[in-house]
Protein backbone atom coordinates (compact mmCIF):
# COMPACT_ATOMS: atom_id res chain seq x y z
CA UNK A 1 0.00 0.00 0.00
CA UNK A 2 1.31 3.11 -0.85
CA UNK A 3 2.58 5.97 1.63
CA UNK A 4 1.28 9.16 -0.05
CA UNK A 5 -1.85 10.37 0.80
CA UNK A 6 -3.67 13.41 -1.30
CA UNK A 7 -4.28 16.20 2.04
CA UNK A 8 -8.13 16.82 2.25
CA UNK A 9 -9.16 20.51 1.68
CA UNK A 10 -9.67 21.47 5.06
CA UNK A 11 -5.93 20.36 6.36
CA UNK A 12 -4.71 21.85 2.78
CA UNK A 13 -6.36 25.29 3.93
CA UNK A 14 -5.26 25.23 7.47
CA UNK A 15 -1.84 24.71 6.32
CA UNK A 16 -2.17 27.77 3.20
CA UNK A 17 -3.43 29.70 5.94
CA UNK A 18 -0.13 29.47 8.19
CA UNK A 19 1.84 30.89 5.39
CA UNK A 20 -0.21 33.92 5.04
CA UNK A 21 -1.85 34.19 8.74
CA UNK A 22 0.91 34.23 11.17
CA UNK A 23 -0.67 36.05 14.08
CA UNK A 24 -3.22 38.91 14.21
CA UNK A 25 -0.90 41.85 12.83
CA UNK A 26 -1.26 39.62 9.41
CA UNK A 27 -5.22 39.65 9.47
CA UNK A 28 -4.66 43.39 9.90
CA UNK A 29 -2.27 44.08 7.12
CA UNK A 30 -4.52 41.59 4.89
CA UNK A 31 -7.79 43.43 5.53
CA UNK A 32 -6.37 47.70 5.21
CA UNK A 33 -4.71 46.40 2.28
CA UNK A 34 -7.89 45.27 0.45
CA UNK A 35 -9.71 48.32 1.93
CA UNK A 36 -7.08 50.69 0.34
CA UNK A 37 -7.17 48.79 -3.17
CA UNK A 38 -11.15 49.96 -2.77
CA UNK A 39 -9.92 53.29 -3.01
CA UNK A 40 -11.29 54.40 0.80
CA UNK A 41 -10.27 57.78 2.48
CA UNK A 42 -11.50 56.04 5.86
CA UNK A 43 -10.12 52.76 7.74
CA UNK A 44 -11.06 51.75 11.18
CA UNK A 45 -9.34 49.52 12.70
CA UNK A 46 -11.15 48.14 16.19
CA UNK A 47 -9.55 45.28 18.09
CA UNK A 48 -10.19 42.93 21.42
CA UNK A 49 -7.50 41.20 23.54
CA UNK A 50 -4.48 42.09 21.19
CA UNK A 51 -6.92 40.71 18.18
CA UNK A 52 -6.83 37.50 19.34
CA UNK A 53 -10.87 37.54 20.34
CA UNK A 54 -11.76 39.92 17.92
CA UNK A 55 -10.42 42.23 14.99
CA UNK A 56 -12.85 44.46 12.97
CA UNK A 57 -12.33 46.85 9.94
CA UNK A 58 -14.44 49.30 8.51
CA UNK A 59 -13.69 51.00 5.45
CA UNK A 60 -15.58 53.37 2.78
CA UNK A 61 -14.57 52.26 -0.15
CA UNK A 62 -16.52 50.45 -3.47
CA UNK A 63 -18.03 47.23 -1.26
CA UNK A 64 -18.39 44.11 -3.02
CA UNK A 65 -21.33 43.14 -5.08
CA UNK A 66 -23.25 39.78 -3.84
CA UNK A 67 -21.37 37.59 -6.55
CA UNK A 68 -18.48 38.68 -5.63
CA UNK A 69 -18.65 38.18 -2.03
CA UNK A 70 -19.53 34.28 -3.05
CA UNK A 71 -15.88 34.24 -4.56
CA UNK A 72 -14.19 36.44 -2.15
CA UNK A 73 -13.18 33.24 0.05
CA UNK A 74 -12.30 30.92 -2.11
CA UNK A 75 -9.02 30.33 -2.58
CA UNK A 76 -7.15 32.20 -5.19
CA UNK A 77 -10.08 33.82 -6.19
CA UNK A 78 -9.06 37.76 -7.31
CA UNK A 79 -10.17 40.78 -9.09
CA UNK A 80 -6.38 42.28 -8.95
CA UNK A 81 -4.94 39.71 -12.07
CA UNK A 82 -6.43 37.87 -14.48
CA UNK A 83 -3.69 36.52 -16.82
CA UNK A 84 0.13 35.41 -15.80
CA UNK A 85 1.45 38.39 -17.16
CA UNK A 86 -0.28 40.71 -14.55
CA UNK A 87 2.30 39.44 -12.11
CA UNK A 88 4.64 41.26 -14.00
CA UNK A 89 2.49 44.18 -13.55
CA UNK A 90 0.73 44.78 -10.53
CA UNK A 91 -0.78 48.20 -9.44
CA UNK A 92 -2.40 47.28 -6.27
CA UNK A 93 -1.13 45.62 -2.86
CA UNK A 94 -3.26 42.63 -2.94
CA UNK A 95 -2.97 40.27 -5.65
CA UNK A 96 -2.22 36.68 -4.39
CA UNK A 97 -6.03 36.14 -3.77
CA UNK A 98 -4.90 34.12 -0.50
CA UNK A 99 -5.59 36.13 2.21
CA UNK A 100 -9.68 36.09 2.86
CA UNK A 101 -10.10 32.26 2.35
CA UNK A 102 -6.90 31.69 4.74
CA UNK A 103 -8.40 34.09 7.14
CA UNK A 104 -11.75 32.45 7.13
CA UNK A 105 -10.30 29.17 7.03
CA UNK A 106 -9.21 29.83 10.89
CA UNK A 107 -11.75 31.97 12.26
CA UNK A 108 -14.99 33.29 12.76
CA UNK A 109 -15.37 35.91 10.30
CA UNK A 110 -18.61 38.00 9.08
CA UNK A 111 -19.07 40.39 6.70
CA UNK A 112 -21.28 43.42 5.68
CA UNK A 113 -20.55 44.99 2.47
CA UNK A 114 -22.55 47.29 -0.49
CA UNK A 115 -21.77 48.74 -3.32
CA UNK A 116 -23.61 51.80 -4.06
CA UNK A 117 -24.96 50.29 -7.62
CA UNK A 118 -27.26 48.30 -4.90
CA UNK A 119 -30.18 49.18 -2.73
CA UNK A 120 -29.33 46.74 0.23
CA UNK A 121 -26.09 45.29 1.40
CA UNK A 122 -24.80 41.43 1.83
CA UNK A 123 -24.32 39.58 4.88
CA UNK A 124 -22.38 36.49 4.84
CA UNK A 125 -21.05 34.51 7.86
CA UNK A 126 -18.18 32.04 7.59
CA UNK A 127 -16.68 29.63 10.45
CA UNK A 128 -13.68 27.57 9.79
CA UNK A 129 -13.85 28.53 6.20
CA UNK A 130 -17.68 27.25 5.65
CA UNK A 131 -20.28 29.77 5.06
CA UNK A 132 -22.91 29.63 7.21
CA UNK A 133 -25.11 32.42 6.66
CA UNK A 134 -25.52 34.37 3.28
CA UNK A 135 -28.45 37.16 3.00
CA UNK A 136 -29.44 40.57 2.76
CA UNK A 137 -28.86 43.52 5.05
CA UNK A 138 -29.16 47.35 5.43
CA UNK A 139 -25.51 48.67 4.87
CA UNK A 140 -24.00 51.92 4.05
CA UNK A 141 -21.46 51.94 1.30
CA UNK A 142 -18.03 50.19 1.87
CA UNK A 143 -16.93 46.80 3.84
CA UNK A 144 -16.66 45.82 7.10
CA UNK A 145 -14.57 42.64 8.29
CA UNK A 146 -14.79 41.07 11.48
CA UNK A 147 -12.57 38.17 12.59
CA UNK A 148 -13.42 36.80 15.84
CA UNK A 149 -11.69 33.94 17.64
CA UNK A 150 -8.47 33.98 15.42
CA UNK A 151 -6.80 30.40 15.38
CA UNK A 152 -9.80 28.70 17.12
CA UNK A 153 -9.40 25.44 15.46
CA UNK A 154 -5.67 25.47 15.06
CA UNK A 155 -4.67 25.66 18.67
CA UNK A 156 -1.43 24.59 18.02
CA UNK A 157 -1.14 27.98 16.34
CA UNK A 158 -2.70 29.96 18.95
CA UNK A 159 -0.26 28.55 21.88
CA UNK A 160 2.45 30.35 19.91
CA UNK A 161 0.91 34.03 19.90
CA UNK A 162 2.83 36.26 21.90
CA UNK A 163 0.43 38.15 25.20
CA UNK A 164 -1.78 40.92 25.07
CA UNK A 165 0.24 44.07 24.62
CA UNK A 166 3.42 42.90 22.44
CA UNK A 167 0.39 42.26 19.65
CA UNK A 168 -1.81 44.78 20.07
CA UNK A 169 1.78 46.48 19.68
CA UNK A 170 2.72 44.90 16.21
CA UNK A 171 -0.52 46.28 15.20
CA UNK A 172 0.25 49.71 16.04
CA UNK A 173 3.47 49.66 14.41
CA UNK A 174 1.70 48.30 11.19
CA UNK A 175 -0.83 50.88 11.36
CA UNK A 176 1.14 53.89 11.70
CA UNK A 177 3.40 52.94 9.20
CA UNK A 178 0.75 52.14 6.60
CA UNK A 179 -0.58 55.92 7.39
CA UNK A 180 3.11 57.07 6.64
CA UNK A 181 2.33 55.44 2.84
CA UNK A 182 -1.25 56.88 2.81
CA UNK A 183 -1.51 60.10 4.25
CA UNK A 184 -4.93 61.05 1.89
CA UNK A 185 -6.48 58.53 4.05
CA UNK A 186 -7.82 58.84 7.93
CA UNK A 187 -6.44 55.69 10.05
CA UNK A 188 -8.50 55.18 13.40
CA UNK A 189 -6.91 52.29 15.38
CA UNK A 190 -8.89 51.17 19.07
CA UNK A 191 -7.78 48.71 21.25
CA UNK A 192 -10.33 47.63 23.65
CA UNK A 193 -12.31 50.41 23.72
CA UNK A 194 -9.15 53.01 23.47
CA UNK A 195 -7.91 54.71 20.67
CA UNK A 196 -4.14 54.30 20.70
CA UNK A 197 -4.04 56.53 16.68
CA UNK A 198 -5.81 58.59 14.41
CA UNK A 199 -4.44 60.38 11.43
CA UNK A 200 -6.25 62.96 9.75
CA UNK A 201 -6.26 62.02 6.28
CA UNK A 202 -5.12 65.41 5.18
CA UNK A 203 -2.26 64.96 2.95
CA UNK A 204 0.42 66.08 5.28
CA UNK A 205 3.20 64.15 5.75
CA UNK A 206 4.66 66.15 9.04
CA UNK A 207 1.37 65.55 10.74
CA UNK A 208 1.72 61.78 10.87
CA UNK A 209 4.99 62.25 11.54
CA UNK A 210 4.82 64.25 14.85
CA UNK A 211 2.13 61.95 16.17
CA UNK A 212 4.23 58.79 15.76
CA UNK A 213 7.72 60.52 16.39
CA UNK A 214 7.13 63.51 18.07
CA UNK A 215 6.47 67.24 16.92
CA UNK A 216 10.36 68.24 17.43
CA UNK A 217 11.41 65.76 14.93
CA UNK A 218 8.90 66.68 12.54
CA UNK A 219 9.60 70.19 13.14
CA UNK A 220 13.59 68.82 11.94
CA UNK A 221 12.68 66.42 9.65
CA UNK A 222 14.87 66.15 6.34
CA UNK A 223 13.63 65.99 2.75
CA UNK A 224 15.01 63.87 0.49
CA UNK A 225 14.72 63.24 -3.03
CA UNK A 226 16.57 61.85 -6.21
CA UNK A 227 16.11 60.33 -9.56
CA UNK A 228 17.75 57.69 -10.83
CA UNK A 229 17.71 55.58 -14.16
CA UNK A 230 14.98 53.15 -12.62
CA UNK A 231 13.05 55.33 -11.38
CA UNK A 232 12.85 57.92 -7.83
CA UNK A 233 13.51 57.62 -4.56
CA UNK A 234 12.14 60.53 -2.22
CA UNK A 235 10.98 60.71 1.14
CA UNK A 236 12.44 62.00 5.01
CA UNK A 237 15.35 61.26 7.43
CA UNK A 238 15.65 62.07 10.91
CA UNK A 239 18.73 64.66 11.42
CA UNK A 240 21.74 62.55 13.95
CA UNK A 241 20.72 63.95 16.79
CA UNK A 242 17.41 61.84 16.04
CA UNK A 243 18.35 58.65 16.80
CA UNK A 244 16.95 54.86 18.34
CA UNK A 245 18.30 52.29 19.73
CA UNK A 246 16.79 49.81 17.48
CA UNK A 247 15.60 49.69 13.61
CA UNK A 248 11.87 50.41 14.47
CA UNK A 249 12.25 53.82 13.24
CA UNK A 250 12.97 52.94 9.54
CA UNK A 251 10.11 52.40 6.96
CA UNK A 252 10.47 51.86 3.48
CA UNK A 253 8.04 51.64 0.67
CA UNK A 254 8.18 50.46 -3.05
CA UNK A 255 5.65 51.69 -5.10
CA UNK A 256 3.66 52.44 -1.85
CA UNK A 257 4.18 49.08 -1.11
CA UNK A 258 5.57 48.46 2.93
CA UNK A 259 8.15 46.02 2.87
CA UNK A 260 11.74 44.87 4.99
CA UNK A 261 14.39 44.64 2.97
CA UNK A 262 18.11 44.49 4.88
CA UNK A 263 20.03 45.54 1.41
CA UNK A 264 18.26 48.94 2.01
CA UNK A 265 18.72 49.74 6.14
CA UNK A 266 22.10 48.69 5.23
CA UNK A 267 22.75 51.59 3.01
CA UNK A 268 20.64 54.21 5.00
CA UNK A 269 22.46 52.92 8.11
CA UNK A 270 25.95 53.09 6.09
CA UNK A 271 25.16 57.02 5.06
CA UNK A 272 24.92 57.42 8.66
CA UNK A 273 27.69 56.04 9.67
CA UNK A 274 30.14 59.07 11.17
CA UNK A 275 27.45 61.16 12.17
CA UNK A 276 25.58 58.57 15.30
CA UNK A 277 26.84 56.42 17.92
CA UNK A 278 27.25 52.75 17.40
CA UNK A 279 24.34 50.38 17.96
CA UNK A 280 22.23 53.69 17.12
CA UNK A 281 20.29 53.68 14.35
CA UNK A 282 18.18 56.67 12.22
CA UNK A 283 14.48 57.10 11.84
CA UNK A 284 13.77 57.20 7.66
CA UNK A 285 10.76 57.09 5.98
CA UNK A 286 11.74 56.00 2.27
CA UNK A 287 9.31 55.84 -0.66
CA UNK A 288 10.59 54.41 -3.87
CA UNK A 289 8.67 54.78 -7.39
CA UNK A 290 10.30 52.54 -9.70
CA UNK A 291 8.79 50.85 -13.04
CA UNK A 292 6.31 47.47 -12.06
CA UNK A 293 8.67 45.46 -14.47
CA UNK A 294 12.03 45.94 -12.79
CA UNK A 295 10.54 44.40 -9.71
CA UNK A 296 9.37 41.23 -8.59
CA UNK A 297 6.39 41.39 -5.76
CA UNK A 298 5.66 37.79 -5.72
CA UNK A 299 8.61 36.55 -2.95
CA UNK A 300 6.19 35.66 -0.36
CA UNK A 301 3.10 35.16 0.71
CA UNK A 302 2.82 38.07 3.38
CA UNK A 303 3.88 40.46 0.07
CA UNK A 304 6.70 42.42 2.11
CA UNK A 305 9.65 40.79 0.54
CA UNK A 306 10.51 41.82 -3.30
CA UNK A 307 13.52 41.79 -5.59
CA UNK A 308 14.83 44.56 -7.84
CA UNK A 309 16.18 43.83 -11.01
CA UNK A 310 18.52 45.83 -10.85
CA UNK A 311 19.24 46.04 -6.63
CA UNK A 312 22.85 47.98 -7.32
CA UNK A 313 21.78 50.78 -8.73
CA UNK A 314 18.43 51.20 -6.41
CA UNK A 315 21.10 50.68 -3.28
CA UNK A 316 23.25 53.07 -4.40
CA UNK A 317 20.91 55.72 -5.25
CA UNK A 318 19.28 55.31 -2.19
CA UNK A 319 23.14 55.90 -0.19
CA UNK A 320 23.93 59.05 -2.26
CA UNK A 321 20.49 60.45 -1.99
CA UNK A 322 20.80 60.58 2.14
CA UNK A 323 24.46 61.27 2.14
CA UNK A 324 24.02 64.50 0.48
CA UNK A 325 21.17 65.63 2.22
CA UNK A 326 22.56 65.40 5.22
CA UNK A 327 25.62 66.93 4.11
CA UNK A 328 23.90 69.66 3.21
CA UNK A 329 21.38 70.06 6.44
CA UNK A 330 23.92 69.27 9.04
CA UNK A 331 26.90 70.83 9.94
CA UNK A 332 29.90 68.30 9.84
CA UNK A 333 33.17 69.55 11.47
CA UNK A 334 36.30 69.13 8.86
CA UNK A 335 40.13 68.82 9.40
CA UNK A 336 42.35 71.02 7.04
CA UNK A 337 45.81 72.25 7.18
CA UNK A 338 47.50 74.07 4.33
CA UNK A 339 50.64 72.97 5.15
CA UNK A 340 51.75 69.26 6.78
CA UNK A 341 51.81 69.98 10.37
CA UNK A 342 55.73 69.04 10.73
CA UNK A 343 56.30 71.84 8.43
CA UNK A 344 54.80 74.41 10.33
CA UNK A 345 56.97 76.81 12.26
CA UNK A 346 56.64 76.62 16.06
CA UNK A 347 56.71 79.61 18.17
CA UNK A 348 59.51 81.23 19.45
CA UNK A 349 58.75 81.59 23.81
CA UNK A 350 61.27 84.60 25.19
CA UNK A 351 62.39 84.22 28.42
CA UNK A 352 59.92 86.90 29.67
CA UNK A 353 57.23 84.91 27.76
CA UNK A 354 58.00 81.45 29.91
CA UNK A 355 58.27 83.30 33.30
CA UNK A 356 54.81 85.00 32.55
CA UNK A 357 53.24 81.44 31.80
CA UNK A 358 54.90 79.95 35.06
CA UNK A 359 53.32 82.43 37.09
CA UNK A 360 50.30 82.43 35.86
CA UNK A 361 50.07 78.33 36.39
CA UNK A 362 51.43 78.85 39.60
Amino acid sequence: MGKINILGHDIASKIAAGEVIERPVSVVKELIENSIDAGCKNIIVEIEKGGKKSIKVIDDGEGMSREDVKLAFKRHATSKISKADDIFNINTLGFRGEALASIAAVSNLSVITKIKEDPVGTLCKINGGVIEEFDEIAATDGCLIEVRNLFFNTPARLKFLSNNTHETSRITDLITRVAFGNIDISFRFINDGKQLFYSSGNGDYREVIAKVYGVDLAKQVIPIERVFDSGKIWGYISTPSFNRGNRSGQTFFVNRRFIKDSGLTFCLERAYRTMIPIKRFPIAIVFIDIGNSQIDVNVHPSKMEIKFQNENQVHQALFNVVNDSLRRHVLIPRETFNKPYINKPQPIVTQTQLELIIFIFW
